[in-house]
């Protein structure tokens, strides 16, 4: 029973359906594998629906993979969310996709993480994001740093369907530059319409550029 786990790590989940874990490991070719699925469970009054779990290891990666059916509160709704994760060689593949009743893609962000020595480096694959069943060009050079107490862009961005969003660290000539995000034509719809319950809710078009500075700051 995959309550009694819960209760103990996640004392917030106010309701969890009986479910199923089942799980295998090998110690001769170090390789594991664990499979879990709950109908439905609550989180504080986030309410998932046939959500479920698959965990493989071997020697060389370690590979995760959580579906859920319907992830929802009063404010917003994501159908058919997907998480998939590869970690393997100091690198993490990542990607987070949600999808329609037609099976359309309403959002799909994937891409690496990269452990370097002072920061973690983030890139998106060359066809990792999609909008609205629409894949979006990215910056073939662009990517994050995320460090300790620091975040730095260069050219991290995005353009489709005649918008672009834009992440960049102003070189300044300090350690730790402000970050410019710029906005072209962006409209709200194209990111909000992958979580919303009704539609119509948020619009509008973004145009111009947020500057951020003391990113460090406590």
């Amino acid at each position: 029973d995959p309550r009694t786990l819960t209760q103990l790590f996640l004392p917030q989940l106010r309701r969890v359906n009986t479910g199923a874990i089942e799980g295998s490991f090998n110690s001769a070719t170090r390789t594991m594998s664990v499979t879990a699925s709950v109908p439905t469970a609550m989180y504080n009054d986030i309410r998932l629906d046939s959500l479920t779990l698959s965990l493989t290891s071997t020697a060389e990666r370690l590979q995760a993979l959580v579906r859920a059916r319907s992830l929802s509160d009063s404010s917003f709704q994501i159908s058919n969310l997907e998480l998939a994760g590869t970690a393997a060689h100091d690198s993490l593949g990542f990607l987070v996709q949600t999808t329609g009743t037609g099976g359309e893609t309403k959002m799909l962000l994937a891409g690496r993480v990269h452990n370097t020595p002072e920061a973690y480096r983030v890139q998106f694959n060359p066809d990792g994001v999609v909008w609205q069943n629409r894949r979006w060009t990215v910056a073939p050079d662009g990517y994050l740093l995320l460090g300790k107490g620091h975040l730095l862009a260069h050219h991290f961005a995005m353009e489709g369907m005649g918008e672009s969003l834009a992440f960049d660290s102003k070189d300044d000539g300090t350690p730790k530059p402000p970050l410019t995000i710029s906005f072209a034509r962006l409209q709200l719809g194209t990111l909000l319409q992958a979580v919303e319950r009704d539609t119509g809710v948020v619009r509008g078009l973004l145009n111009g550029t947020l500057e951020l500075r003391h990113l460090d700051a406590n």
